[in-house]
């Protein structure tokens, strides 16, 4: 297994030594064998659909190891399923700043960058799910109902806003709808705590879903319905024999004449008229398409302009950024070398430990391993004194903190074994046997040659 040690920040193989620094890292295996366990129940979990339970798993095994990419992106996967596209996104990205090289987050990253509306539609979600919860404490579940209905219609695996939508129709003493939202949530996450305990008290009340759209109808008028009047009146019949023939020849011969004026007249005329306009339009036209391609033109030349400008000042940016922070990391050296001169030995441990040892120049990696070799040990002997007093007055929680940083800083001091003697009582006191039996078993593999070893051995051989 690959590590990284937590001291000089190298990558190491399977070992007890770390290769770079030479400090004992085998704790730290063992923390990344944890990492590795609780990763495998989350995947077992996530197959099995029980995403709640997973997500408890994976913050665990990225808790125990921040390294780990592969618990970083199932997360985020998981989240994504869950429509927390935003928190995604997130893990993703903090899974490709720690690992650059044939990292799966960044082929989920660009598929969803190549879906921009979608994820305008994402993020209108979540900005109508928060306006939701602010509706619910201001006790407006109708207003927000009608919100949660938009965002799921925009994000429909949003599973807290489906939840958040049961519990108003539960509020609103509408169990069946909030049935439909409790099962498909839980068809997606069948661990999904909320969506559970609104199951149950449904279920207290023997609540079955049932369909809504087949009680829906299409009211429509019939026919017989709307007031129209069907009787059909006589008509009366006047003869009025050769007067009307003549009428209608002199209204045929009148509009042959009208025409034949129109024809002569108006049409000419107006077919100029048009012609006009056409030609006019074509201009017009013409003038715009030469605009339009010159706008083109211009446009594209400073679009590249642009393009040129952001490059330069990204790569300035850049080395702006290194430069910063090796500005930042030498001022955290010499604050951590002030510390050293002043004895203050715990603050200039914790400082030295904060500092990124490649971003110094060669001559400043030498006095920051030099004085590494001086601080260490002195921090980790103050920081037992510190956890054995606390620990002496009762105050257990403080002295495992000490305690804990001592193993950091100075696991190779002849302390560092009582210390874990120590963590190893304070369990023991907590009722967690296994855990104290953890801190024995290190001593007796790591510390043969110490007073703790015998004590130790006999607390093992008792829990055992």
């Amino acid at each position: 297994m690959q590590v990284k040690c937590p001291y000089c920040n190298h990558s190491v193989n399977s070992a007890i030594i770390c290769e770079t620094c030479g400090e004992n890292i085998r704790w730290v295996e063992k923390i990344y064998e944890k990492s590795e366990l609780y990763y495998i129940k989350a995947y077992e979990c996530a197959e099995s659909r029980y995403l709640s339970e997973a997500v408890e798993y994976l913050e665990k095994a990225i808790y125990f190891n921040k390294y780990n990419i592969q618990a970083k992106n199932l997360l985020g996967l998981i989240y994504l399923e869950m429509g927390e596209v935003a928190s995604a996104l997130k893990l993703w990205i903090l899974s490709d700043a720690l690992c650059k090289e044939d990292n799966v987050a960044v082929e989920y990253m660009e598929k969803l960058q190549k879906e921009p509306k979608q994820l305008e539609a994402y993020k209108d979600s979540l900005m109508l799910y928060n306006r939701a919860l602010r509706y619910v404490h201001k006790k407006d579940d109708d207003v927000a109902v009608i919100r949660l209905k938009k965002a799921i219609n925009l994000n429909p695996s949003f599973l807290e806003a489906r939840n958040l939508l049961a519990f108003c129709y539960l509020l609103q003493k509408q169990e069946n709808k909030a049935l439909a939202q409790v099962l498909y949530v839980l068809k997606k996450d069948r661990s999904n705590k909320k969506a559970l305990s609104y199951l149950r008290e449904i279920e207290s009340k023997n609540v079955v879903i049932e369909d809504e759209e087949s009680k829906k109808t299409i009211s429509a008028p019939h026919i017989n319905d709307i007031d129209i009047s069907t009787d059909v009146m006589p008509q009366k019949f006047i003869n009025r024999g050769g007067l009307f023939s003549r009428y209608a020849m002199y209204f045929v011969f009148g509009a042959v004449c009208m025409f034949g004026i129109g024809i002569g007249l108006i049409v000419p005329s107006k077919t100029a008229s048009l012609e006009k306009k056409v030609y006019d339009m074509t201009s017009e036209n013409t003038s715009l398409k030469v605009e339009f391609d010159t706008f083109v033109e211009e446009a594209t030349q400073k679009a590249l302009a642009l393009e040129s400008n952001n490059q330069k000042l990204a790569e300035e940016n850049e080395l702006l950024k290194q430069q910063h922070n090796k500005v930042s990391q030498e001022n955290k050296l010499a604050k951590a070398k002030a510390y050293k001169e002043e004895g203050k030995w715990i603050e200039s441990a914790e400082i030295l430990n904060n500092i990124a040892a490649q971003d110094l120049s060669e001559e400043n990696q030498k006095v920051y391993q030099s004085l590494k070799e001086t601080v260490y040990p002195k921090a980790g002997d103050r920081l037992y004194d510190l956890g054995n007093n606390l620990f002496k007055q009762g105050n257990n929680v403080e002295a495992m903190l000490n305690f804990e940083k001592v193993l950091i800083f100075a696991p190779g001091i002849r302390t560092a074994a009582q210390a874990l003697y120590n963590m190893g009582q304070i369990e023991e006191k907590n009722n967690n046997k296994t855990k104290a039996l953890q801190f024995y078993n290190i001593i007796l593999e790591d510390y043969k040659d110490t007073n703790a070893y015998y004590k130790a051995k006999d607390r093992a051989e008792k829990l055992k």
